[in-house]
């Protein structure tokens, strides 16, 4: 059954992967204007940020807890200031 969903995603183009080569291109967006430093590797970045994301949402679902919006603002930035010291 999991090989026939993975063949009809891959035929539309589909699948979890385009989340991170939508973040991926944002950030080679942001790198050719110079808001991100040109040296990081986007995809690795991208990948980071969605993992770190899927983490905490599970974590939260799975415990059973509520974040309010400031919660989540701080958390965002967390993860910001980590990977993009001083950028962002």
């Amino acid at each position: 059954m999991l090989l026939r969903h993975r063949e009809g995603v891959t035929l539309r183009n589909e699948g979890p992967q385009r989340a991170n080569e939508a973040v991926e291109a944002y950030l080679l967006k942001e790198q050719n204007i110079g808001r991100i430093h040109d040296k990081l590797h986007s995809r690795a970045v991208a990948d980071l940020l969605l993992g770190s994301c899927f983490q905490h949402a599970f974590q939260l679902i799975f415990l059973g807890k509520e974040e309010t919006k400031e919660d989540r603002s701080e958390f965002a930035n967390r993860i910001l200031d980590t990977l993009f010291p001083g950028q962002v």
